[in-house]
């Protein structure tokens, strides 16, 4: 299921890219009438330069090797990004992000062997922590009092600065504190900036959301 999904990832990718550069060929210089089209094409083609050039890395639940890394090269990657998973739930503060209930590749270990690798090919990482909301969309988690919104908030804090550590400690250039959070960063502004604080007290590599 996993290689599948990576298969889905990278055909994806190379659908994007083939549209993008179509896209840059179809070039009409001025003054000029050329269309753009198969009976007229465009003799100067514009190549399309991206800086990154990223495929997300769908984490595996069993140790990977270089073989699983070459591949991407075929797709001019040059970013993955790796996502290990914290599970919560509608309504509720509780988060589950124990070491030794996650696949291998979500694990501290597997991250830190997948951006090594990963490295090896020149190809850098960013780690994204996230949070799988059971029965619900992510952007629409949300609490109804104080006392549950401190201790998800004490809960998040543990997850992430676990990994914002563990990108400080083996190089990965980029960290990004929280994804689809809508509500969360839309009704608790001030713990956001308290937690970017906190991670630019040891990690000084790309940052973002």
């Amino acid at each position: 299921m996993n290689i599948l999904r990576i298969n889905t990832v990278l055909k994806l990718n190379l659908i994007l890219v083939s549209f993008l550069l179509s896209f840059c060929a179809c070039k009409k210089d001025k003054g000029s009438t050329t269309e753009c089209n198969s009976e007229n094409p465009v003799k100067d083609t514009i190549v399309a330069n991206f800086e990154f050039k990223g495929i997300s890395y769908v984490a595996m639940n069993y140790s990977i090797t270089e073989s699983n890394i070459t591949p991407l090269l075929n797709v001019k990657c040059n970013w993955i990004s790796q996502m290990p998973f914290a599970h919560g739930y509608i309504n509720s503060p509780q988060l589950e992000f124990a070491q030794s209930s996650i696949w291998w590749g979500e694990t501290y270990e597997g991250v830190k062997v997948t951006a090594a690798l990963a490295k090896e090919k020149g190809i850098k990482t960013m780690l994204k922590p996230q949070i799988w909301i059971s029965g619900s969309y992510t952007g629409a988690f949300t609490l109804s009092n104080e006392a549950d919104w401190q201790t998800w908030e004490t809960n998040y804090q543990k997850y992430i600065l676990g990994y914002a550590h563990l990108a400080d400690s083996i190089g990965i250039e980029m960290f990004c504190i929280g994804t689809e959070l809508k509500l969360v960063v839309q009704n608790r502004p001030i713990y956001w900036n308290k937690l970017i604080d906190s991670i630019r007290t040891f990690y000084d590599g790309k940052l973002i959301y």
